[in-house]
């Protein structure tokens, strides 16, 4: 018997987004509340939109329960967002990066930041930090 969570083309992938810009991450929230829906589900319908994915509903795992998991207050001063969407989304999002010579987070934050008006951040590669720099 095959394992249903070992699908390396279907199985959902992890993107972790640092230095969110306030705004959007404040958008995001306040969208989330508002649809009583995770911070995720919602940046997952969003980034689904965007990139003219179907969005397949995720299993809530963690209680046990099927269906959208419902919004849970986060620390406003949280600057990463981890964002767990399936891997066809993944890879639309990869092909628009390849094709824009971008950064994941940097097509993930301009979807976000046009979905809620809010000024757009650079998508390109940011210089790397050296330890200590932090």
């Amino acid at each position: 018997m095959i394992d249903s969570n070992d699908r390396n083309k279907t199985a959902r992938k992890s993107l972790l987004i640092t230095d969110i810009p306030p705004d959007i991450r404040q958008a995001l929230v306040d969208d989330a509340r508002q649809q009583d829906m995770s911070v995720n589900e919602t940046a997952v319908r969003i980034l689904c939109g965007c990139f003219n994915v179907k969005h397949v509903e995720s299993l809530n795992g963690l209680r046990g329960q099927t269906g959208t998991p419902g919004f849970v207050a986060a620390d406003p001063k949280n600057t990463t967002l981890l964002i767990r969407g399936g891997a066809k989304l993944h890879r639309q999002m990869d092909k628009e990066r390849r094709k824009r010579d971008a950064t994941l987070r940097g097509v993930t934050l301009e979807c976000l930041a046009l979905h809620y008006d809010v000024a757009v951040p650079d998508v390109g590669r940011r210089p790397r930090q050296t330890k200590g720099t932090r």
